[in-house]
């Protein structure tokens, strides 16, 4: 049995707002796009957002407010949720799979206000193409991982040495 999602455990309202955070990186590239939705719909399911509140979501989705996202992300600058909130915003960027100019950028915005370091936010970016790719598409992920991983570095300009970078991606996976 899969674990629950990390945010699935916090009070409804709270939950919202992370959806809303996640549903902001939808509208980064200024184009909304169905698999985008279709991914945030899943995401709500996963933490327990209601149906009766996707609206909102949606909402914020295709007319973010920058201001109240980053008073939301603020607000899990200190929660283990950071992590995930993060996580889910890569998985949004890379819904219809691949990471359009603006992503990157919003991305590591995500990464500097949630307090997430750059090689965090790349070593997520991996982690979440790990779990997209299947066979038929390895190669595309691997490309769009390492095109993450060079746009969000550049978006910051904080990407520690490759090899430094290798080496600690080698330890997490063991590769």
């Amino acid at each position: 049995m899969d674990e629950p999602h990390a945010a699935s455990s916090l009070a409804e309202p709270r939950r919202v707002e992370y959806l809303i955070a996640v549903a902001a990186m939808a509208y980064a590239d200024h184009e909304v796009v169905d698999a985008e939705i279709d991914t945030l719909r899943r995401l709500a399911g996963a933490i327990g957002v209601p149906d009766a509140k996707f609206a909102t979501v949606e909402s914020a989705a295709r007319k973010p407010n920058e201001g109240r996202v980053d008073v939301i992300l603020d607000g899990f600058r200190n929660d283990g949720c950071r992590f995930a909130l993060l996580t889910d915003a890569i998985l949004v960027a890379w819904a219809d799979r691949h990471i359009a100019p603006g992503e990157p950028e919003e991305l590591a915005r995500f990464a500097q206000v949630l307090g997430v370091p750059v090689a965090q936010a790349v070593l997520l970016g991996r982690y979440v193409g790990s779990v997209i790719q299947d066979d038929s598409a390895h190669g595309q992920v691997y490309d769009l991982t390492r095109a993450l991983a060079a746009d969000l570095g550049a978006a910051a300009a904080k990407v520690p040495s490759p090899g430094g970078l290798r080496a600690l991606f080698r330890r997490l996976t063991g590769k």
